[in-house]
């Protein structure tokens, strides 16, 4: 658990890397440093039981480096920025869920984990690197990039994870459902 991106803890999986003499590890083929991640729901559900709320404040940071503050965002999405007791938060679960004029926001949102991801995975992988440049990194991603997963669950997208990640390594895509759900 030390290992994983959103609550990376060096100084433990520096004593684990180490204290295993894992760089001279010929059998050890990559490291796992996470179990099925995801972005869930905004309350929170499987993959992040913290839920993406937790990440409010890096969107609207995110935001703010993008369009220079709040109002140009909205002018350039047609739609508010979504609030929540005046304080910035992601979309909702049904906005992501469902089409509507808040697409642009949705949009940019996708965007914004895109680049957080990337951004989480490239610190941890820098610092195992540091100390282990033979071995291969990635996790387990359960619904990464699967089309068939309800879009309001938010698995990490490979746009996020494919510069910084060795192998990618999706669980049972597409393998559930007839036809007409798993052919793409």
């Amino acid at each position: 658990p030390n290992a994983d991106q959103r609550q990376f803890k060096w100084k433990e999986v520096k004593a684990l890397i180490t204290r295993n003499r894992i760089p001279e590890n010929d059998c050890v083929f990559a490291y796992d440093i996470a179990w099925e991640r995801g972005w869930g729901t905004y309350d929170g559900s499987y993959g992040n039981p913290m839920g993406r709320k937790e990440y409010d404040e890096e969107w609207e940071k995110w935001v703010k480096a993008r369009y220079s503050n709040l109002k140009d965002a909205e002018v350039d999405w047609g739609y508010p920025v979504p609030r929540k007791n005046g304080r910035v938060t992601g979309p909702s679960d049904e906005q992501l869920r469902k089409d509507g004029e808040w697409k642009r926001v949705v949009a940019a949102y996708r965007r914004f984990v895109d680049d957080y991801t990337s951004k989480i995975h490239s610190h941890a992988i820098r610092k195992i690197r540091s100390i282990d440049p033979y071995h291969l990194i990635s996790f387990r991603m359960s619904t990464s990039g699967d089309p068939t997963c309800d879009p309001h669950t938010f698995p990490y997208d490979f746009k996020g994870l494919a510069t910084t990640l060795d192998i990618m390594c999706p669980e049972g895509y597409g393998r559930i459902g007839d036809w007409n759900r798993i052919r793409e």
